[in-house]
């Protein structure tokens, strides 16, 4: 995928990513479903008291979340959704916490975060602050953000529990960004992933972002499993190196 538009890779990742609420009725219960599962699949003490606070929380009558998607309150600049936004992010991440499990700052973003990326694709009125949102931060994300801002953190998402430390890393997100810089990421062998420039909203360049770096990521584990077998002594199981490389094929899709 060499030398593609900006625009012409956004419009294909996101139909990609919208396959998620295929066969759903894409109710705002069903964003927040997946959004939440994209949070708590690997989480240690999760239970569904859990989620159950979490999700009530969020969808009880005249909830904050609720007054944004369906756009009984809007805002005027970037400075008045990030206050909303910590406020929520905060009052969230205790709605979760229980059963020895914690709620961050980090675990609350990706849920509300991830919502409105999926709620993209619904006819709500929250569409109207796309140009606010934040960019998800997940282990690609976070990441690919060390990396372009040279950031040397060994913190992970989940572990982010201060507001005003997430907050920063919006803002130089966002400050990157509005350089519209480029996107490449090379693929021994199998060329080039490369983007004119990265879109200016943070939810948008999200979808190319992470693309782009999980296919970095699955390339280098399928690179790392091969060379084991190698020092391993086994040079000569060309099906079993075929398998592994026809199945990462298979998920850079």
């Amino acid at each position: 995928m060499e030398n593609n538009t900006a625009n012409g890779v956004l419009a294909e990742l996101k139909e990609s990513f919208g396959k998620a609420f295929n066969n759903k009725e894409r109710t705002v219960k069903e964003a927040l479903d997946l959004a939440y599962a994209d949070m708590s699949r690997r989480a240690q003490n999760h239970k569904d008291t859990n989620k159950s606070a979490s999700i009530g929380y969020l969808l009880e009558e005249g909830s904050p979340f609720l007054e944004v998607i369906n756009g009984e309150k809007t805002f005027k600049d970037q400075k008045g959704f990030d206050g909303w936004h910590q406020d929520i992010c905060e009052t969230l991440k205790e709605k979760m916490t229980g059963n020895d499990f914690k709620g961050t700052v980090g675990r609350a973003q990706k849920v509300i975060n991830m919502a409105f990326k999926y709620l993209m694709y619904t006819d709500k009125p929250c569409t109207e602050i796309h140009d606010y949102c934040h960019m998800t931060l997940d282990s690609y994300t976070l990441a690919w953000y060390k990396r372009v801002t040279g950031k040397k953190g060994s913190y992970t998402w989940s572990q982010i529990d201060n507001y005003n430390e997430y907050l920063l890393i919006q803002e130089e997100i966002r400050s990157y960004l509005s350089d519209n810089p480029a996107y490449s990421v090379n693929i021994a062998g199998l060329g080039k992933f490369t983007i004119e420039r990265l879109p200016e909203q943070p939810i948008q360049a999200e979808f190319i972002v992470w693309k782009g770096e999980t296919l970095s990521k699955k390339y280098s584990e399928l690179v790392g499993s091969i060379n084991s077998y190698k020092k391993s002594g086994i040079t000569e199981d060309a099906w079993l190196i075929g398998e592994k490389f026809s199945q990462f094929l298979k998920n850079i899709n």
